[in-house]
């Protein structure tokens, strides 16, 4: 009898061992993945947009340590911090905001509370999962829409593009600039070929213009005129990018300088911005067609 119960007694101590050993992982229905809680440095969460664009490429980033990510097509984004022995002083501590930013919307923020270079799960805004708390919505601050006339052009064409960029606030007042000639009127637009890289783009600015702020309390139209010699756009379909500056308060400079350090320059680089807008387009046909 004393065999069998010490035998039964060096199981039960075999299988308590394994338990221990073995990671302990939260299922995470969201990700259809694993959430280490033993290791807690990842926070994941969702943002949304409170009109009706898809929330996909909102730009996600933790201060200080300058992490940053993009939403997927649902709005679902994951940080995770490099390992404490990495990081200062061998694991940094306390409260570090998360923002959340697309330039024409209000930027917003979650709170993270860090020990010894982890994620207090439970702490600030991050649930004992590992999860921002609650999906965050962001507030459209101005919507803008850009609209050619005409259309469609032929390869020859000899008549001017109008260009129309209708700024609509959605809160009070916004504060955005823009390159004007001195008698106010808008003369900046960024031309890209449709499907193609960034860098492929060129910028239009008149002569004699400079960077002018303007406040949009109602809705406000802009309107420019650009005649182009023949042959100036191959054959293709051109999309029409207005080059505006919106600014909100409590935006560090160094997320923007996360993004691109030339971000807000008059440059194809501007088109790293976040932002959602209607931007224009002209397709321009071969001859005959």
């Amino acid at each position: 009898m004393k065999t069998i119960f010490l035998k039964y007694k060096s199981r039960l101590l075999l299988f308590g061992l394994i338990l221990f050993l073995f990671p302990r992982c939260t299922e995470n229905p969201f990700f259809n993945e694993n959430i280490d809680i033993t290791n807690q440095l990842t926070v994941e969460g969702r943002v949304i947009l409170n009109d009706d664009f898809v929330p996909v490429n909102i730009y996600v980033w933790l201060e200080r340590f300058n992490l940053s990510t993009y939403t997927d097509s649902s709005g679902y984004f994951k940080l995770e911090l490099p390992d404490p022995h990495l990081q200062p002083g061998g694991g940094m501590n306390g409260v570090y905001s998360i923002y959340y930013y697309v330039a024409n919307y209000r930027v917003k923020t979650s709170s993270m509370l860090l020990l010894k270079g982890q994620i207090e799960y439970g702490s600030g805004d991050v649930d004992n999962r590992g999860r921002i708390n609650q999906t965050v919505i962001l507030q459209k601050l101005i919507d803008i829409k850009t609209e050619i006339t005409p259309s469609e052009i032929a390869f020859d064409n000899k008549d001017p593009l109008d260009i129309m960029i209708t700024l609509d606030n959605k809160i009070d007042s916004v504060r955005v600039a823009t390159y004007k000639r001195l008698n106010g009127q808008t003369s900046c637009i960024i031309i890209k070929p449709r499907g193609a890289g960034i860098d492929s783009a060129f910028i239009l600015q008149g002569i004699g213009t400079y960077l002018q702020d303007e406040w949009i309390s109602n809705k406000t139209v802009w309107l420019m005129r650009y005649l182009f010699s023949v042959g100036f756009f191959p054959p293709g379909e051109y999309e029409f990018i207005p080059y505006i500056i919106i600014y909100q308060d409590n935006l560090p400079q160094e997320l923007l300088d996360s993004i691109d350090e030339e971000l807000l320059f008059l440059s194809y680089r501007y088109l790293n911005l976040p932002i959602k807008q209607q931007t224009g387009c002209i397709t321009v046909k071969k001859n005959g067609e």
